[in-house]
C-alpha cells in the first residue's frame, strides 16, 4: 500500500458578490415589504445588505403611466443593517415622501466591497397624498374684465384665483368661500383655518342673517382652474363638485355644494380658496389660501328712481326724434373740426347712427410715436378711449347670410362673431351637404399684401375636419395660434393636431415631426399627406396610398390672456419676428392662418402688429386707427378691446425705441465693434448709452410690499434689491409664524420655459434655514454660487454647507457634503439634503464659481460659460425644476449668469443675440439685474468670445 497523500485545503480570496435575486415587493396595507434571496455568487461572507429607494412622481390622470424621477440612483436613500439572515425590509408608507411611487433595489456587501444592485422592483410602493403643503396663492380682486363687464356691482364682484400645487396629491375639489365682514372689521391677523374653519361653514341663507359666517359660494372640480381664473361672485346660482377617489371610477358621496346668491349692497366681503385632496378611504384633506383683500360692493339701486328715469327717458327720446327729423331736413354739410395739438380730426357721421362720431385720426410718424402715445394716455387714456369707441363693429355694407343659415349656426363658436359673405373662406362643397362650404374664417389684408391672412375662430370639436380642409385647400404653410385650448375652465379651441402619432382627418394625414418649446410659445412642425381613396380602402390591412405631401408650421403663443394683453410687449414682438424670420417674405395669399378663440381680438392684434412693422420699415410711420377701420370691413371686431388697441401702440413704440438691438450671430462681431467704439474721447461708447437706457427702467416699488414690511426687513441683505410680489418665491408658511413664507428670491423665466431660475440673495445667518427650505420645496437640484463667503473683509454670504465629512441642521433639514472636486475656477460639491425625520433625501449639486474678482468682472469669460454649461447639463438630467442662482444681493452677478444662459440658448436656437432685451426683461422680473455697465459690457464680451471660439459662425448652430 502506498502512503496516504497529505490533504491540502486552500482558502479562496473573497470578492464582491453578485446582485441579490428574487427581489419582491408587497404593496398591500399601510406598509411596503421588500424581500429577497442571497446572490447566486456570494464570493465570501455576506456582512450586510443595502436597500435603495427611487422616488417617482405619481402619474397624472389620463397620462400614459410613465414615471418621472423625483430623485434618481445617485440621490438614493441608502439603508443597511447586519442581520443578513432576515432579508426583509418594511417601511410605513406615511414615512415616505408623500404622493410618490417608490421602486427598490438591493445590493449585498462582503468584506472587500459592495456588489451590483438588483434590478428595480416591477411593483411600486405608493405613498398616500397629503393636503396641499405649498402655500395656495392669495385670491385677488380683478381690475379689468372687458369694456362691458363691471368688476364690482351692488350685488357681485370679480376675483382671480390660481390652482394649488398638485405635487403632493391631486386636487379633487376647489371651494370658493365667501365671508361678509362685520362693519368696521378687516382681515388683519385672520387666518381661514383658525377664524373660518370648515366646521363653521353655513349655508348662504344663514350667512345672510349674520356677518362673519363663511359659506361656500362656488364649488369646482379639481381640474377647472388654470394659472389665473377670473370668477364672478354673487348671483351665479348653485354649483357642486363630487370628488372621486384616486382608485375609484365612480364618484363617492358627500359632494361639495356651492350656493352663490346676490350679495348685499355697500357691504365688505372677503374670500379664500379651499383646495381638497381625497384619499382612497373617502377622507378629505384640505388647505386654505390666505384671505383676499376686502371688496366693498356698490350702493344699491333705487327702483323708484329707475321708474322715474324710464319715463323721463321716453319723453326725451320723443323730443330728440322730432329734433332729428327737423335737423335732417335742414342740415348742411358739417364743417371739419381739427385739433392741431393732437393731430386728430372729427367729423360727425349722420347716415345711420347720428349719435356715433367717426374720428379722423392721422398716421403717426415714428419720431412722434413716443410723445403721441404719452399724450393719448393722459387723463386715464382719454384719447385712446375716444378713438377706440368711434370704430364701428363693422365698416361698410356687409352681409353674413352664410353665417346665419340654420345649418351653419352651430359651427360658430360665438353668435355675434361670423364671417362676412364677401371675405369668407369658401370650402369645396360636399355633394348633398347643405352649408358644407362654410367655415368661420375670413381673408384679411396685410400691409400691401391683399388676403395675406386667414383670420379664423378656434376650431370646435365638430369643425376640426373643416379646419383641416381649409388648411389643405388654401395651401396654408403657417398657423399662428394665440390661445390655449382651455382658459378659465372653458374650452377656447379644440386640440386639432396630433401630439404623438399621426392622425387622419378625413383624407388628410397629419404627422407631428418636431416640437420646439420656448418660455412663451411652442413651435410644432407637421407633415400633411393626402390620402388617396381606392377600392382597397375597405381592406383594413391594406397600406394607404399617399398622394401629395406638404410641410406645415404651427406657432402657438401661450402668454396671452383672453380679452387681455401679454405681460410684456417684447415677448410678443419676439414671437412675431421669429415667425416672420422662419416663414420668409415669399407669402402666397391666404397661406397664413391666424386664430385665437373667436378669431377677432388677439387675432386682430397680431395682424395689426405684423402690418405696422412693415409700414414702419417702408413709410416710417404707423396708421393703427385707420387700418383697424379698414380691416373691420373684412372681419368684424378685429382688435376687440381697448387694452388691445393700446397694447398695439405701446408694442410698436417699444419696437421703434428698442427693436434695433437684435443681431444675428453672423453680424455680431461687427455690431459689437461699432457699439464699443467712440467717435471721440468726449463721447460715450454705444454700449454705455445702451446700458443707461436699460438701467432707466424704474423699479416698481408698489409691487414690493411683502419684502418691505417690518417683520421681513431683517431678511434682506440690501434694501435696494427687494423681490417683486408678483414673482417672489413663496415658502410654505410655518405654523404660528405669520411671515415665515418670505425669502428674498425671485422666479425668473428662461429661454425655454417659465420659472427656469430662482435668483436669490446669499443667505444671512438668520435666513439659512429659509434658503434650504426654498431649495427643498422647489425641488432644486442645482445651485450656482457666484461669490465667496467673504470679500473685501466683509461677510457677503453665510456658508450654508458643512465641512466635508460633517453634517449640519437647517430648519427641518440635515445637510452633508458627500463629494467635492475642483474644476477650472469652480468647486463642485454634491450635497445630500434629508429631512431630520428621515422621510426623504435629495442630492443637490452646487457649482461654486471662484473666478469672479472682488471688484469688477472676470478676466476669463470662458470659465463662466463652462459653469453655465455644466449647471444646465446637470439640470437637464434631473427635470424641469428651477436652477437656484445666487451671489450676495442676488442681482449683479446673478443677473449676468442668467443673462448669458438666456443669450447662449437663444443663439443656439435662433442664431440671434439681443443683450439689451435680455437684460431689460430680467429687470422687469427682479430689480438691478446686471447692476453696472462693466457687467453689461461683460455680457457682450462673453458672447463674442464664445462665438469666436467657432471657426465659422455658420458652424455655430
Amino acid at each position: 500500500m502506498g502512503d496516504d497523500s497529505d490533504s491540502i485545503v486552500r482558502k479562496t480570496a473573497q470578492s464582491a458578490p453578485s446582485a441579490p435575486i428574487n427581489v419582491l415587493l408587497d404593496n398591500e396595507g399601510d406598509a411596503c415589504m421588500v424581500t429577497w434571496d442571497p446572490p447566486e455568487q456570494e464570493n465570501g461572507i455576506i456582512i450586510a445588505y443595502k436597500i435603495f429607494l427611487q422616488a417617482y412622481m405619481y402619474p397624472e390622470p389620463g397620462s400614459d403611466g410613465s414615471l418621472d424621477l423625483i430623485f434618481d440612483e445617485s440621490k438614493s436613500d441608502s439603508l443597511s443593517w447586519s442581520n443578513v439572515d432576515e432579508r426583509l425590509y418594511v417601511v410605513n408608507k406615511t414615512e415616505l415622501e408623500p404622493y410618490a411611487r417608490f421602486k427598490f433595489q438591493v445590493l449585498a456587501e462582503t468584506e472587500p466591497g459592495e456588489g451590483p444592485k438588483s434590478e428595480e422592483t416591477n411593483v411600486t410602493c405608493d405613498s398616500p397624498p397629503v393636503a396641499p403643503t405649498e402655500e395656495i396663492v392669495t385670491p385677488t380682486k380683478v381690475d379689468y374684465i372687458d369694456d362691458d363687464t363691471p368688476v364690482v356691482t351692488h350685488e357681485s364682484f370679480w376675483m382671480s384665483v390660481s390652482p394649488a400645487s398638485t405635487r403632493y396629491g391631486p386636487i379633487s375639489c376647489y371651494d370658493i368661500v365667501v365671508v361678509e365682514l362685520p362693519e368696521g372689521e378687516g382681515i388683519e391677523g385672520k387666518v381661514p383655518d383658525v377664524n373660518y374653519p370648515i366646521e363653521n361653514f353655513v349655508s348662504f341663507v344663514d350667512a345672510q342673517k349674520e356677518a362673519g359666517k363663511p359659506y361656500i359660494a362656488q364649488s369646482r372640480n379639481g381640474n377647472s382652474l388654470t394659472d389665473q381664473t377670473n370668477v364672478k361672485i354673487g348671483n351665479t346660482g348653485s354649483s357642486s363638485c363630487t370628488p372621486e377617489s384616486r382608485r375609484r371610477k365612480r364618484a363617492t358621496t358627500s359632494p361639495h355644494k356651492g350656493d352663490d346668491g346676490a350679495l348685499k349692497s355697500s357691504t365688505s366681503y372677503t374670500a379664500f380658496l379651499l383646495a381638497c385632496v381625497r384619499l382612497d378611504d373617502g377622507t378629505e384633506l384640505c388647505s386654505s389660501s390666505p384671505l383676499m383683500q376686502p371688496v366693498i360692493t356698490l350702493a344699491g339701486v333705487n327702483t323708484a328712481a329707475i321708474a322715474i328715469g324710464i319715463v323721463l327717458a321716453i319723453l326725451i327720446a320723443v323730443v330728440i326724434a322730432l329734433g332729428v327729423v327737423i335737423y335732417m331736413k335742414r342740415r348742411k354739410q358739417t364743417p371739419l373740426l381739427r385739433d392741431s395739438e393732437n393731430g386728430v380730426a372729427m367729423v360727425p357721421v349722420m347716415e345711420k347712427e347720428p349719435e356715433v362720431t367717426h374720428m379722423v385720426v392721422l398716421p403717426i410718424t415714428l419720431e412722434n410715436l413716443s410723445e403721441t402715445v404719452r399724450q393719448k394716455s393722459e387723463n386715464d387714456d382719454e384719447t385712446f378711449k375716444a378713438e377706440f369707441k368711434s370704430i364701428p363693429e363693422a365698416t361698410g355694407d356687409v352681409t353674413r347670410d352664410a353665417t346665419n343659415l340654420e345649418c351653419n349656426r352651430e359651427k360658430n363658436r360665438y353668435i355675434n362673431i361670423g364671417a362676412y359673405d364677401h371675405t369668407r373662406v369658401r370650402l369645396s362643397p360636399i355633394e348633398g351637404e347643405e352649408g358644407s362650404d362654410y367655415i368661420n374664417a375670413c381673408f384679411v389684408d396685410g400691409y400691401e399684401k391683399p388676403r395675406k391672412f386667414i383670420a379664423a375662430q378656434g376650431a370646435r370639436e365638430d369643425t376640426v375636419l373643416d379646419f383641416w380642409r381649409m388648411v389643405w385647400e388654401q395651401n396654408c404653410a403657417t398657423i399662428i395660434m394665440l390661445t390655449k385650448c382651455l382658459e378659465n375652465g372653458r374650452e377656447k379651441c379644440a386640440e386639432y393636431w396630433p401630439e404623438e402619432d399621426a392622425i387622419m382627418y378625413d383624407d388628410i394625414i397629419v404627422t407631428l415631426d418636431d416640437v420646439v418649446t420656448c418660455a412663451d410659445y411652442v413651435i410644432r412642425k407637421f407633415t400633411l399627406q393626402k390620402h388617396i381613396e381606392t377600392d382597397e380602402d375597405e381592406d383594413e390591412d391594406a397600406e394607404p396610398i399617399i398622394g401629395e405631401s406638404r410641410t406645415l408650421m404651427q406657432f402657438h403663443f401661450l402668454g396671452w390672456p383672453d380679452f387681455g394683453i401679454p405681460k410684456y410687449p417684447h415677448s410678443m414682438l419676439c414671437f412675431v419676428k421669429r415667425i416672420r424670420h422662419m416663414t420668409g417674405s415669399r407669402i402666397e395669399p391666404g397661406n397664413i392662418i391666424v386664430h385665437c378663440s373667436a378669431g377677432v381680438g388677439r387675432t386682430g392684434t397680431y395682424i395689426l402688429i405684423d402690418s405696422m412693422l412693415d409700414m414702419m420699415k417702408k413709410e416710417k410711420k404707423v396708421d393703427i386707427y385707420n387700418v383697424i377701420y379698414k380691416l373691420r370691413n373684412q372681419r368684424n371686431l378685429l382688435v376687440q378691446s381697448l387694452v388691445q388697441y393700446i397694447f398695439i401702440h405701446k408694442a410698436l413704440m417699444e419696437e421703434y425705441l428698442y427693436g434695433h438691438t437684435e443681431v444675428d450671430v453672423g453680424s455680431f462681431h461687427i455690431y459689437n465693434q461699432k457699439l464699443c467704439s467712440k467717435k471721440s474721447d468726449a463721447d460715450d461708447a454705444g454700449v454705455d448709452t445702451e446700458y443707461r437706457t436699460v438701467a432707466s427702467l424704474p423699479v416698481d416699488n408698489t409691487d414690493q410690499k411683502t419684502g418691505n414690511i417690518e417683520a421681513n426687513k431683517h431678511k434682506n441683505r440690501i434694501r435696494q434689491v427687494i423681490p417683486y410680489d408678483r414673482n417672489r418665491v413663496k415658502l410654505e408658511r410655518l405654523t404660528g409664524q405669520e411671515h415665515s413664507n418670505y425669502i428674498n428670491a425671485s422666479f425668473i423665466d428662461g429661454y425655454e420655459h417659465k420659472k427656469a431660475y430662482i435668483a436669490a440673495q446669499g443667505p444671512l445667518p438668520n435666513t439659512m434655514g429659509d434658503f434650504w427650505r426654498m431649495a427643498w420645496e422647489n425641488q432644486c437640484s442645482t445651485i450656482v454660487m457666484l461669490t465667496d463667503c467673504e470679500e473685501r473683509g466683509q461677510n457677503v454670504c453665510t456658508q450654508y454647507w458643512p465641512p466635508s465629512g460633517e453634517s449640519m441642521n437647517a430648519a427641518f433639514l440635515t445637510v452633508s457634503v458627500k463629494n467635492s472636486k475642483e474644476e477650472e475656477d469652480c468647486t463642485v460639491r454634491d450635497l445630500e439634503v434629508s429631512t431630520t425625520k428621515g422621510t426623504g433625501t435629495k442630492l443637490i449639486r452646487q457649482f461654486h464659481y471662484h473666478g469672479w474678482p472682488e471688484v469688477g468682472v472676470p478676466d476669463n469669460s470662458a470659465s463662466l460659460v463652462k459653469v453655465i454649461g455644466l449647471a444646465h447639463e446637470h439640470q437637464q438630467d434631473i427635470g424641469r425644476f428651477p436652477i437656484l442662482v445666487h451671489c450676495s444681493a442676488g442681482s449683479g452677478r446673478t443677473g449676468v449668469f442668467i443673462t448669458l444662459s438666456y443669450l447662449l440658448q437663444r443663439a443656439k436656437a435662433e442664431g440671434i443675440v439681443d443683450v439689451f432685451q435680455a437684460v431689460r426683461t430680467l429687470r422687469q422680473q427682479r430689480p438691478h439685474m446686471v447692476q453696472d455697465v462693466a457687467q453689461y459690457q461683460f455680457c457682450y464680451r462673453a458672447m463674442m468670445e464664445y462665438l469666436d471660439s467657432f471657426d465659422h459662425y455658420a458652424n455655430f448652430k
